[in-house]
């Protein structure tokens, strides 16, 4: 697999990234020329679209998963996988400056296990967010013999 851009009369065809990487539509960056990436191994990369070496975001740290650019394509969010409740940062793609953003949690975090996937508005005011949670009954019982 491999992605490629080609102009709307399908004539200029080009190759974005190397065999075995690919992007989804949504990671392409709004002003048109970025897209990022997530490979077999979670390495984030950021290749242009009109061809060239692609470059990774300083500062993005092994277990964050990008899921949607700022509106000036400038930075992008990113969430650590794993946590309860879930981290999300904006990270400046050229400087890797971190901007904490709020946590996400659902109300009642009772037996939650995970948080994700995540979805935002670029401007981070809106998140979208599903979790998976396990409610259990724990039977205590004493006096046997």
């Amino acid at each position: 697999m491999r992605s490629f851009v080609m102009d709307l009369s399908g004539e200029n065809l080009h190759a974005v990234t190397p065999e075995g990487v690919t992007f989804a539509d949504y990671l392409v960056s709004p002003d048109g020329k970025l897209v990022f990436t997530l490979d077999a191994n979670e390495k984030v990369e950021l290749f242009p679209l009109d061809g060239g070496a692609p470059r990774t975001i300083p500062g993005l740290e092994a277990e964050e998963v990008p899921f949607q650019w700022s509106e000036d394509s400038s930075s992008i969010l990113v969430f650590q996988k794993g946590g309860v409740p879930l981290k999300v940062f904006r990270v400046n793609i050229s400087t890797g400056k971190r901007e904490r953003l709020p946590d996400l949690s659902p109300a009642d975090a009772t037996g939650v296990v995970t948080v994700g996937p995540v979805v935002s508005t670029r401007d981070a005011s809106r998140f979208v967010y599903s979790y998976y949670q396990v409610i259990s009954v724990l039977y205590v019982v004493s006096g046997l013999r």
